[in-house]
């Protein structure tokens, strides 16, 4: 009886030590590659350039600032003159006007009527087109294309004065702007893409510094209103032409993107993977040939044949049994893998497929947050796959 028992253990224990256990280690890695986005509102085929145009209204506007300016002047000088002519008309009169000490109010008050109007600055059209718009895929030159940019004008309202809360209180001034622009996209007169330039309508507000009384806020207004509307003139209008490349060629452009994607590999020191490593590398070097003009095809041939491979190894596939060479660690590696070489090679259904796998594989909270992310990029990669069929 007790030998029988030892006998069961000792074959027991032998059968354990002799048995293959395979010990895998998934390595994720991140693999950062290039690759050409496809325009989401292609302008057509065989187009091979465009033409970029900017106008502006400063001239116009300017001549009528002048003409209201010049107006108020008038106003202002028979009003003056027939106050003085009031004062004078008896002795006291222009005694005690002469003699008046106007306070810092009356006398700023005096000085914003006369103030100077702002005119607007007038840009070289050519430093804009050549600084601000840039169609990616196409060559500038040709009029295939025609990009055309209206700047409506820089805009700013009345100048606001105000007091902090706290104490002591400050005084400063305030005014709110916008420099609206507008985007317009040609072919062969046929408009594409007709836009106000994101965010350009939008109003922003310029604040002073602080000041101890409002009359030396005014003082500062007065003096440095001008540099400080041509600064601030400046500054929105970069910012909001910095806009125009971003939307432009995403609706129009083929740009060269770069993209960080996952992929998974298997190693161990038995060489028991060394058919999934094969395809790892295959797929790496495949993505990594994206970027290159002409080494894409040849890029998308080997993430074809990587794509096969791991198909061949997801066969043997036992997710029940952790001891498998393919058990459920190695095949959700295999499966991501899957879903990110399909992609490329433009087959959404196999990945959309191999994610359903991928459900039901148990994955982790770090892998459901990535296969969300894939699935977004499949949506807008397929998008553009499709407009530009």
């Amino acid at each position: 009886m007790k030998s029988s028992t030892f006998l069961k253990i000792a074959t027991a224990v032998a059968i354990s030590i002799s048995a293959p256990v395979i010990a895998q280690n998934v390595d994720r890695e991140s693999v950062e590659f290039d690759y050409i986005q496809l325009p989401s509102k292609p302008l057509g085929k065989n187009l091979k350039g465009y033409t970029v145009t900017v106008s502006q209204t400063a001239v116009q506007k300017n001549s009528a600032t002048k003409a209201e300016y010049d107006a108020r002047m008038k106003e202002l000088d028979a009003r003056d003159k027939a106050q003085a002519e009031a004062a004078n008309k008896t002795k006291v009169g222009s005694v005690l006007n002469a003699l008046q000490k106007k306070t810092d109010a009356e006398v700023n008050a005096k000085l914003l009527e006369r103030v100077p109007p702002f005119y607007l600055k007038e840009y070289s059209a050519d430093v804009l087109a050549n600084q601000y718009v840039n169609l990616n895929g196409y060559k500038k030159g040709a009029n295939d294309i025609e990009i055309a940019i209206s700047l409506e004008g820089f805009q700013y309202n009345t100048t606001t004065y105000s007091t902090t809360t706290a104490n002591p209180v400050k005084h400063y001034y305030s005014f709110t702007y916008k420099n609206p622009a507008n985007m317009k996209v040609s072919v062969a007169g046929t408009v594409a893409t007709e836009m106000l330039v994101p965010g350009s309508g939008n109003e922003s507000t310029y604040t002073s510094g602080s000041f101890n009384t409002k009359e030396e806020a005014e003082k500062n207004w007065i003096a440095n209103r001008l540099q400080i509307l041509e600064k601030v003139q400046d500054q929105s209008l970069s910012n909001n032409l910095s806009k125009i490349n971003p939307v432009l060629n995403d609706y129009h452009g083929f740009t060269k993107t770069k993209r960080q994607a996952d992929l998974y590999t298997v190693k161990n020191k038995k060489g028991d993977y060394n058919d999934v490593v094969a395809a790892y590398t295959e797929l790496n070097e495949g993505l990594l040939s994206l970027g290159e003009d002409l080494l894409v095809e040849e890029g998308k041939t080997k993430i074809a044949a990587a794509s096969e491979k791991f198909e061949t190894i997801l066969k043997e596939a036992n997710i029940t049994d952790k001891k498998a060479r393919i058990n459920q660690d190695v095949s959700t590696a295999i499966l991501f893998n899957l879903v990110e070489a399909n992609i490329w090679l433009n087959e959404f259904m196999k990945s959309q497929k191999f994610m359903l796998k991928l459900k039901s594989n148990n994955i982790n909270g770090r892998e459901e947050r990535r296969l969300e992310e894939l699935k977004e990029f499949i949506v807008d990669h397929k998008q553009r796959f499709d407009a530009n069929k």
